[in-house]
């Protein structure tokens, strides 16, 4: 449930950025949150993907410009991330 929260508040971080350096720093901060709560790395990979699939799902016919920007951005932060998980070895709890 916290991991839930964690993912809605990102969401409304993302759509309102103002930059793609915004993006990153919201979503890296969001990462080591995980990490520090020591979430495990099968529920953190969970995470990036659920994040990957919201933001896909997002209409650009909806959205402002800067909005669209944001999206296109995390999108591309989290496939890179997803990437490194796929490479990294996960940590234990």
């Amino acid at each position: 449930m916290i991991i839930d929260a964690q993912r809605q508040r990102l969401m409304k971080k993302i759509l309102s950025s103002v930059s793609q350096e915004e993006v990153k720093h919201i979503i890296d901060t969001v990462m080591r949150e995980l990490d520090d709560q020591k979430i495990n790395g099968y529920s953190i990979v969970l995470f990036v993907d659920k994040m990957t699939v919201e933001l896909e799902q997002l209409n650009p016919m909806d959205k402002t410009v800067d909005e669209w920007a944001s999206i296109k951005t995390a999108r591309m932060y989290f496939n890179q991330i997803r990437r490194r998980l796929e490479t990294e070895p996960f940590h234990k709890n």
